[in-house]
């Protein structure tokens, strides 16, 4: 028992270590990429006066320039920290609740919508929750009712596309009285543990959204 504790504690420091090694290299790179794009940028700001046809250009071509570097810098910085987040343990017990599975859809050909079905209808769902998978079909395609019927799901469509992706959302709420709503575009393939992840945190009355 003992040697087996030691090895644990062993394997979960040389874990740490390997993670802690990842994330430092993680950032190296990414200030490395940014201090190449402020060198870039300097080399813009003090050569492209050699250039007299560019006098009027350059400074555009600098500008612009800059915009994707603050752009650029802003992604690094949501992707400064990596690696799975550890969910929070739920501040309530589980209580039972109706999720609704929105996948829209306008124009997408069956062979892009089969699998976004197929895989909302293979989620693992706890004893606690009750699913139900809804096409959206804002194109008011016959085929997408057939296919909707074909795998057993239910089918919205309306008369116009007021809002677009919006109003279609919109409009499907209307004829739901779930609980929980996970909204899918058409492509989205989500993986089976995907409510076993993310429904815990809404046991906490102050989320809404995750």
């Amino acid at each position: 028992m003992g040697r087996d504790v030691v090895v644990k504690t062993q394997t979960k420091a040389v874990s740490r270590l390997v993670a802690g090694g990842r994330r430092f290299a993680w950032h190296v790179l990414l200030l490395v990429a940014n201090g190449l794009f402020l060198n870039y940028l300097f080399w813009r700001a003090t050569s492209f006066w050699s250039a007299p046809e560019l006098h009027i250009l350059s400074p555009v071509l600098l500008m612009l320039e800059g915009l994707c570097f603050i752009g650029f810098m802003l992604y690094c910085v949501n992707l400064w920290d990596i690696g799975q987040p550890t969910p929070a343990p739920p501040k309530l017990p589980p209580a039972r609740k109706t999720v609704d599975v929105f996948i829209t859809t306008y124009s997408e050909a069956v062979e892009v919508v089969l699998p976004s079905i197929r895989h909302a209808r293979a989620l693992e769902v706890p004893e606690h929750l009750e699913v139900r998978v809804v096409l959206l079909d804002d194109g008011r395609r016959k085929v997408m009712q057939w296919l909707a019927e074909e795998e057993g799901i239910d089918y919205i469509t309306r008369a116009t596309n007021e809002g677009y992706k919006a109003g279609n959302l919109a409009n499907a709420l209307e004829h739901s009285t779930a609980d929980l709503f996970v909204i899918c575009d058409a492509d989205t393939q989500l993986a089976p543990n995907y409510l076993i992840e993310t429904e815990p945190y809404f046991r906490d009355p102050t989320v809404a959204w995750v």
